[in-house]
């Protein structure tokens, strides 16, 4: 199953990838990273299972590959965000956000271009390879997979719920971008789970999905007010434009950051059917 998994991750992101080669779509940028994401976060949450030099061998090359596509998902993240919903923005003002915006891909673009040429970009490809026709198991991973797969599961929600008690401590940004990565683990495992768990492992994927999302676009709000802000100088004579998105930005991120706990309590809710339902 989990060998199965992989496969399917790794092919969807070698057929970004392709796509990558001959345009820059920003879809082709996201599907691309949400592949690797997926197979870094079974690397992580099903680390037990894989043989502990092969994952010394092959998870710095798939983090790297991940890294290498990060910039320039990002700025197309906060371009989405900026140039939506300005009815009332001048041409002018508008314009030269959009250049600003398009100077800045062009050189992350760049970026991107250099590192898919580089031969560790090669040595990405073939962990990837790897990772999908001939990852390295331990024994353990034969296994009855309704009895081992609760347990594995485990460690990502005590991993989420360790970033949940330290958000409700010090609520912020960073905080609350711990919490989304432990909830996306948890998702992708319970996602994976769910073939042989059944619908209580859906429902946490679904619920985990919902808190997911929700702490994503506060992240992508925030990412966005912190970027206008940082670049406000270079677009000095869009100055009132560059202000007002800065603080709808910021505004929005902080809306979200006051209602995560709520898409929170259905996630504990279906933690708590899966765990009986393994148990019975």
């Amino acid at each position: 199953m989990l060998r199965v998994d992989l496969a399917s991750a790794v092919e969807a992101f070698l057929a970004a990838d392709a796509r990558l080669a001959v345009s820059a779509c920003p879809d082709d940028v996201h599907d691309a990273r949400v592949a690797l994401r997926r197979i870094r976060s079974h690397l992580r949450t099903f680390r037990s299972l894989f043989e502990p030099a092969f994952l010394r061998r092959v998870r710095p090359d798939v983090t790297w590959a991940d890294s290498a596509l990060a910039a320039v998902r990002d700025l197309d993240v906060t371009a989405s965000r900026l140039l939506a919903g300005h009815d009332h923005a001048s041409a002018r003002d508008m314009a030269l956000l959009t250049t600003l915006i398009a100077k800045e891909r062009s050189e992350q673009l760049r970026g991107l271009a250099a590192a898919r040429a580089s031969e560790r970009f090669d040595a990405a490809h073939a962990a990837l390879d790897e990772l999908a026709t001939s990852p390295v198991l331990r024994g353990r991973a034969t296994r009855d997979a309704a009895r081992a797969l609760p347990p594995l599961l485990m460690r990502p929600w005590h991993e989420l719920d360790a970033s949940v008690r330290a958000a409700r401590r010090s609520p912020n940004d960073e905080t609350l971008h711990a919490v989304r990565i432990r909830t996306k683990e948890l998702r992708y495992g319970s996602a994976l789970a769910s073939a042989v768990l059944g619908d209580p492992a859906t429902h946490l994927a679904e619920a985990c999905a919902r808190l997911q999302g929700h702490l994503g676009r506060e992240h992508d709000a925030a990412a966005a007010a912190r970027w206008i802000t940082e670049r406000s100088t270079l677009c000095s004579d869009a100055s009132g434009l560059c202000t007002e998105l800065a603080r709808r930005e910021r505004r929005a991120a902080d809306e979200l950051a006051a209602t995560w706990q709520k898409k929170l309590k259905r996630v504990d809710r279906s933690w708590r059917q899966l765990r009986r339902a393994s148990r019975s």
